[in-house]
């Protein structure tokens, strides 16, 4: 069960065979942003890494905001650092040559 789930988010299995369907899935739902509107990412939402939702090599890994500051964005990520069952938070700059978009919960 997904974190989301866990709050209460309906959310379908099958959509979510990789990080760009959870893009996809929040454009439907209208919750998604791209990435020049990331100063509008806040705590909880998702930020996408890489550089469209298209296909995994583009799509690549995904972060829960945990905080902003400034032009830092801090995520919880899972399957991170030099262990892949790690769960951690990280650091990154909050722009476009790290992030293609966001998606908050719907």
């Amino acid at each position: 069960m997904s974190n989301w789930e866990k709050a209460g988010v309906n959310v379908d299995h099958e959509e979510f065979s990789f990080t760009g369907d959870v893009y996809a899935t929040g454009q439907t739902k209208g919750t998604a942003y791209d990435s020049t509107q990331l100063d509008s990412a806040k705590p909880g939402d998702v930020l996408l890494f890489g550089t469209s939702p298209a296909i995994p090599d583009s799509s690549h890994h995904i972060g829960v905001v945990e905080k902003i500051q400034g032009e830092k964005v801090t995520l919880i990520e899972g399957n991170t650092g030099d262990n892949p069952d790690r769960v951690m938070s990280k650091t990154h700059e909050l722009d476009e040559n790290t992030f293609y978009g966001g998606v908050r919960s719907w």
